[in-house]
């Protein structure tokens, strides 16, 4: 990437540095946002078409009750996803 910033950069381009966000914060914030209303909305722009089984699942565990979010984590992680336990809570 230096090499080719470099030679950009010679030829007259603006070559700025850029550092990508944390994905583990910027995949929280987006799950975040598609539970903040228990995936309402997104469900709403969704009627009607087609949903792909990986969305269906998003939206499923969006719409968790904030009573069956700690249980359904704690089998996340059991499960093997921590990841996806950490966006339940």
């Amino acid at each position: 990437m230096r090499e080719a910033a470099d030679v950009l950069s010679q030829q007259g381009c603006q070559v700025t540095v850029f550092s990508p966000p944390d994905v583990s914060e910027a995949m929280a914030i987006f799950y975040g946002l598609l539970g903040a209303d228990g995936g309402a909305e997104w469900k709403n722009k969704l009627a009607g078409g087609p949903i792909d089984a990986r969305m269906k699942d998003l939206l499923m565990l969006a719409g968790a009750p904030n009573v069956m979010r700690g249980p359904v984590a704690a089998m996340l992680r059991l499960h093997g996803q921590p990841w996806l336990a950490r966006t339940m809570l």
